[in-house]
Parts: structure tokens; sequence; C-alpha cells
């Protein structure tokens, strides 16, 4: 285990903005919920949602908060991850009428601060690259990115701590490393 600290999370870039906000986890199956449980020591707290809420039980048992809906997620969290089965189903968490960009601009939401770095959607799913870069366009008309950071060596890559990913919205890749909470 890590030091706790994300790379580079200092006030000089922003992160530690992101940090001080919950972080929310939508998709709790086989390999979201291990994730999504490695995250219940995050600085802000932990929101969660799935559709089957017998999945939501035992993280909120563990000190996570459920919401009622991807959206009641996005109203409160700097980050939103997402590990849904499908593209259509990323799809459908993402742009729903309750998906995460319905409660981007919810009455809930903390404002972003002058100067602070935008919320984010780490999509952990794999989907299309036309898909990631449709997905990452509509995120920022409501204000938030959308990164994809899909979930390396099926079900039992949730262990490691090193991801890849990259913004559909730049198409630079870079490597992320978060030692105590990914």
């Amino acid at each position: 285990m890590g030091s706790g600290n994300v790379r580079g999370a200092g006030p000089e870039n922003g992160r530690a903005e992101i940090a001080s906000r919950p972080v929310g986890f939508v998709g709790l199956g086989n390999i979201g919920a291990p994730m999504a449980a490695r995250l219940l020591e995050w600085p802000g707290g932990l929101v969660v949602f799935d559709l089957d809420t017998a999945a939501t039980e035992s993280l909120e048992r563990k000190g996570a908060v459920v919401a009622s809906s991807a959206a009641e997620v996005a109203s409160s969290a700097g980050l939103v991850c997402v590990m849904v089965n499908t593209e259509s189903q990323v799809r459908e968490v993402l742009t729903g009428a309750e998906g995460i960009l319905a409660g981007a601009g919810g009455p809930g939401r903390a404002p972003r601060s002058a100067g602070g770095s935008p919320p984010v959607i780490a999509v952990h799913s794999t989907i299309s690259p036309g898909g990631a870069v449709e997905l990452a366009g509509l995120a920022a008309e409501r204000d938030w990115r959308c990164w994809t950071y899909p979930c390396p060596a099926g079900r039992w890559g949730h262990t490691t701590a090193r991801w890849h990913c990259s913004s559909a919205a730049t198409k630079r890749p870079s490597s992320v490393f978060a030692s105590r909470w990914v």
C-alpha cells in the first residue's frame, strides 16, 4: 500500500480540490464492487449507485453513502467512476434521464471554485474509441471531463494500482498512479 497520495495531487494543478469532495462509483458488480471498496478511505467520502440495491449494502455498512441514481452521485462527487458491462450501459449511465450528466449541474453539486479543476467521469468499462470521443464531448458540454480507464486483466485487474488512461478529449495517453485508492 502506498502513501495515499495521488501523484501530482497538489493545489497547483487542482487535484486537491477533487480529493476533498466525495468520489462516486456507479456499477458494483464483480469488478466494480472491489474497485469501489478500495475507495472507502477516500478523503471526501464515497457515494455509490447500482441498479441492484443488494450490491450497495456491503459498501453502505462500511461507510459509503448510497445514492438513488447516477444523477444523484454526480450531484455531489468531483470524480465519478463507472464500471458497467457494455458500451450501451455506459451511455445510459452517462446520458440517461437519471444519468451522470443529468445530475452534473444539479442543485446539490458543489460549484467549482475559480480556477479549480472540472469534475471527472472515469469510465473503467471497455468502450469503443468513437464512443469515448462522443461521450467526452457530451461531458465537456456540462463542464465535466470524461476519461477512459479500462480495467486491465478482466475481473482480476482491479487489484493493480496502475491503470492506463487516456482523455478522449485530448487523445493524450497518460499513466495514472493512485497507490492507496485505486
